[in-house]
């Protein structure tokens, strides 16, 4: 379903059964999207998108600051990326004892990183653009999940182990969109 606004042009929502409540984000292109519970009827969407109004343009202005704007920028981002986040990811194993298949780098729109069951560590560029402690946070995050492949409370604490600030970075990067 897609959604008009005259000030905020086409928003997309895209339904989730999974999901509880509202999620905002806004593409690279300025493209914004609402991810909604399967529940909320399409009337009800149409009077929620411009009750939150000034949840887009925030997400939209955070975005228009952080994300590169054409191809030799992210092509500059890639390669800063690629040499910097597999030497810091590696440092943080060796620090806390985490052991990884291998490490590749990606420019996901929805994701900061994943990490298989094999050990394949997956990052994304754009964590080149957070402060250092939350890409810590999200490097150790993955590293935790070489252990745990879930988000248990045994994730959790491996996560506490490793980065006894973990809730503020985590609430801090939601902040931020990849």
């Amino acid at each position: 379903m897609t959604i008009i606004d005259d000030e905020l042009g086409e928003v997309v929502v895209r339904r989730n059964a999974l999901s509880r409540g509202l999620r905002f984000s806004v593409a690279p292109s300025g493209k914004f999207t609402v991810s909604a519970p399967l529940h909320i009827s399409d009337w009800r969407l149409k009077r929620l998108i411009p009750a939150h109004r000034a949840d887009f343009i925030r997400l939209r202005d955070l975005s228009g600051q952080a994300g590169p704007k054409d191809p030799s920028e992210l092509a500059t981002l890639r390669k800063k990326a690629k040499y910097f986040l597999p030497r810091r990811l590696m440092a943080l194993a060796k620090q806390f004892d985490f052991s990884y298949a291998s490490v590749r780098c990606s420019h996901a729109s929805t994701r900061w990183g994943s990490c298989t069951s094999k050990g394949v560590v997956s990052l994304n560029i754009g964590l080149m653009r957070l402060p250092d402690q939350l890409r810590d946070y999200v490097l150790i995050h993955e590293l935790c999940h070489t252990r745990h492949l879930n988000h248990s409370p045994a994730f959790w604490a491996e996560v506490e182990r490793c980065d006894p600030g973990y809730k503020l970075h985590r609430k801090m990067l939601k902040n931020y969109q990849p």
